[in-house]
């Protein structure tokens, strides 16, 4: 089970902060009359949720 967290935990950022950004995106987008807001919204705050647990959670190690 380590070897997953250790080969997982960095696709997690990554993830994370793609969402952020994605999620802006579609912010502006749907903004402008293009898509839902609400999905944005939520994957954007999602994705924030995700980075941010993840960043904590190396802070807290040390790492």
């Amino acid at each position: 089970m380590p070897a997953f967290v250790l080969v997982s935990l960095p696709w997690t950022v990554i993830a994370g902060g793609l969402a952020v950004a994605l999620g802006s995106m579609g912010v502006h987008h749907a903004r402008r009359g293009i898509g839902r807001l609400w999905v944005a919204v939520g994957g954007t705050a999602l994705g924030v949720v995700g980075f941010a647990g993840t960043a904590a959670l190396l802070w807290a190690v040390g790492g």
